[in-house]
């Protein structure tokens, strides 16, 4: 592995449990992720600005972004009202149930097939977030 994306993995790790401590410590504040929000969208649009424009997103393709971050947005709300009431040392290991549900709700919805080592996977990180 390069060294280039080693760093980018410890340096996203890192960010992430910032991210959450600052959510455990400051979601009180109304102003807090209205204002995480704010930032990351002025972030998201200044960096369309400088490279010109989507590049290779096609028009068509704008409402399933936009209901990615809206799905993201209340994901965040969920969380922020979670670490508010609770312990975050208890919550956090179900925030990050994604790769056990994904593939349940594309077998669900998608009639995706899945096999054994995928169903044990689920199961297996199932039990460790438990």
């Amino acid at each position: 592995m390069q060294l280039q994306y080693l760093t980018m993995i410890v340096g996203s790790a890192f960010m992430h449990a910032s991210y959450n401590a600052l959510m455990k410590t400051r979601g009180k504040d109304p102003y807090f992720l209205p204002g995480f929000f704010v930032v990351a969208t002025l972030i998201a649009w200044g960096n369309i600005w400088l490279n010109g424009g989507l590049g290779e997103v096609p028009w068509t393709a704008l409402p399933v972004v936009f209901l990615a971050a809206l799905f993201y947005v209340v994901y965040q709300i969920f969380c922020n009202t979670a670490y508010q009431k609770g312990d975050i040392s208890s919550l956090y290991p179900l925030t990050v149930l994604g790769p056990v549900l994904i593939p349940l709700w594309a077998g669900l919805f998608l009639s995706e097939h899945l096999g054994g080592q995928a169903i044990s996977g689920i199961m297996l990180t199932f039990l460790g977030a438990v």
